[in-house]
């Protein structure tokens, strides 16, 4: 996954959606785990993950997995 890929490039770490369903289900989809993660990094991540999709100039819509 190419997002999954620049964000890890730049210490951000999200799980691509096809992780979870090998059938291709959530591909569209990430989660973000931020349990361990304190707010000043949780706010630095987001940020990252944001310029990296505004570059891509490409629309996303993050909705949370249930």
């Amino acid at each position: 996954d190419e997002l999954y890929q620049q964000c890890l490039k730049e210490d951000v770490l999200i799980t691509p959606g096809s992780f979870f369903a090998p059938s291709g289900l959530y591909d569209q989809w990430i989660r973000l785990s931020y349990a361990a993660a304190g707010e000043d990094e949780i706010i630095k991540g987001v940020k990252i993950m944001g310029r990296i999709l505004k570059e891509k100039n490409a629309p996303h819509t993050i909705q949370p997995l249930l």
